[in-house]
């Protein structure tokens, strides 16, 4: 039998950047690995070299600054812990972070879901020295992202916040958390704590948010009133993820083949078919596959709110329901939210389209669905289920006479 030959490795003019087996990767020396652990950076060869270049002048940086006599005093090996001299700068601290179990032991998904978070606080922090990292100077950042995408702003906080956390934690720095308790310019947390958002809005929001979508503006050319598609399709995407208990990521990109008609023409339904993608694994080459999929019989309310657009793309497999960005569709609902308080004050003013899967769960349980079964609508696990409604299911005097009326009719 021949003996199999492995791909060689293959490598570039860019220090520590390699071609192994089709996949460009970042891999320091052994001498560096305790500061700086392997990258992988796909295969495309122009990102990659981007990518190497900036890792290698963080490399530069570190040793300019002290990395290069501590690696002369002391023996590194790739387990051995970095000591708080070399964090010198709160790149040197992400990477000590990323070499730790705390990085290693996350699931695939959330490291790859973080990766757009990671970079920027790197493209703002990596080359900062540490005490350089104040308060006031992680104050002016994260408000300026706020100002953009508020999900975002917290988001990233909650990511630094952490990290620098873990650092105090392994007593790899002695100084404070700058992203502890950081208040913008209304005097309002800007990061927040972390725990469970408390918002949640119910059909007759939706109702409210789907008029004003639908209401005609005045045109700027004249009276002529226009209806101003991008608020109808926010529309759109608002009643697919709350009925159908989407993630925001999930119904912002759903496309035209994940719906089928079942049946004949006259007996028969529509059907919602997808692979969450929060649970998908990436392999090697970028690909994205598996994941827990979703078939459900489409609500009505959703036929009726789609059936046009289902009628115009019938046959374009690849159409999606929202054409633009996901920060488009971010700032679109904001729009909206900020338009439908003038008519409907009580909706949240911190509502956001994350907070619809979690809102249309709590709608099934309060129609009368068991946890069980509006799981596996929304793909929580059983605990999941019983920790949202124990969280969000509104304590009422309506909804305790409810129980009392449903064991009357029992017995």
């Amino acid at each position: 039998m021949a003996k199999r030959v492995r791909s060689p490795k293959r490598k570039s003019a860019i220090p520590y950047l390699r071609l192994d087996r089709g996949i460009w990767r970042w891999r320091p020396s052994a001498r560096l690995r305790a500061q700086f652990s392997d990258v992988m950076l796909g295969t495309d060869r122009i990102a990659a070299e981007d990518e190497a270049g900036r890792l290698n002048r963080q490399v530069r940086d570190w040793l300019r600054d002290g990395g290069a006599e501590k690696l002369r005093e002391t023996r590194l090996d790739q387990r051995k812990k970095p000591q708080r001299a070399s964090l010198v700068s709160f790149g040197a601290m992400i990477s000590a972070w990323r070499a730790s179990d705390a990085h290693l032991h996350l699931a695939p998904s959330t490291r790859e879901a973080a990766r757009p978070i990671m970079a920027m606080i790197e493209d703002r922090f990596a080359h900062t020295p540490l005490p350089a990292v104040t308060r006031s100077a992680a104050r002016e950042w994260l408000q300026h992202i706020k100002d953009r995408a508020p999900g975002t702003a917290r988001q990233v906080g909650l990511r630094a916040r952490a990290i620098w956390g873990w650092a105090i934690e392994q007593e790899l720095t002695a100084l404070p958390n700058p992203f502890v308790r950081i208040k913008g310019s209304a005097g309002k947390a800007l990061i927040g704590s972390g725990g469970k958002r408390k918002v949640r809005y119910g059909w007759e929001e939706v109702q409210a948010l789907l008029q004003t979508a639908d209401t005609p503006s005045s045109s700027q050319k004249g009276d002529r009133a226009s209806i101003l598609p991008p608020m109808r399709r926010v529309g759109n995407v608002l009643v697919l993820a709350m009925l159908c208990c989407m993630r925001k990521s999930d119904a912002e990109i759903i496309e035209r083949r994940a719906f089928r008609w079942v049946g004949t023409a006259r007996e028969g339904h529509w059907r919602l078919r997808y692979a969450q993608s929060k649970s998908m694994v990436r392999g090697l080459k970028g690909e994205r596959t598996g994941g827990r999929v979703i078939d459900m019989a489409l609500p009505v309310p959703v036929v009726q709110r789609l059936s046009g657009w289902l009628a115009e793309t019938a046959g374009q497999q690849q159409a999606r329901l929202w054409t633009g960005t996901p920060d488009q569709l971010t700032r679109a609902f904001h729009q909206l939210r900020e338009a439908t308080r003038k008519t409907c004050p009580g909706l949240d003013e911190q509502a956001t389209l994350r907070d619809a899967r979690r809102s249309g769960f709590v709608l099934y349980i309060l129609s009368g669905s068991t946890v069980e079964l509006a799981c596996k609508i929304s793909g929580h696990t059983i605990k999941e289920g019983y920790d949202i409604v124990e969280h969000y299911l509104p304590n009422t005097p309506e909804l305790a006479d409810k129980a009392v009326g449903m064991l009357t009719v029992a017995l």
